[in-house]
């Protein structure tokens, strides 16, 4: 449950809206939330996972990194990474008075 915590702080979006995945897709995608707890996160924002940083999560939890799934982290590394900063530019660009509001 605390996966879709997270999703729905990403995202934005209540639980109920977030999308059905198929089983084989949800165990990415907590694979990848398990991963991403480990990101570093500076002033300029996140920062992308290291290659390093993904072969010790494959070793450390046992996880086979096949080139599909490491094309899957790296796609779903991209979006997040884009959602992230167009958020921080959207936060930019408010007055400070409206940023203490929301």
């Amino acid at each position: 449950m605390a996966h879709l915590q997270a999703a729905e702080r990403t995202t934005g979006k209540r639980l109920m809206e977030l999308p059905h995945l198929e089983a084989h897709l949800l165990k990415v995608w907590h694979l990848f939330m398990d991963l991403s707890m480990g990101r570093q996160i500076s002033q300029a924002g996140m920062q992308p996972i290291l290659w390093s940083e993904l072969e010790a999560f494959g070793r450390l939890r046992g996880v086979e990194m096949t080139p599909a799934l490491v094309f899957l982290f790296r796609r779903l590394e991209s979006v997040l990474l884009k959602f992230s900063a167009d958020q921080m530019k959207k936060s930019l660009r408010e007055p400070s008075s409206e940023r203490n509001h929301t």
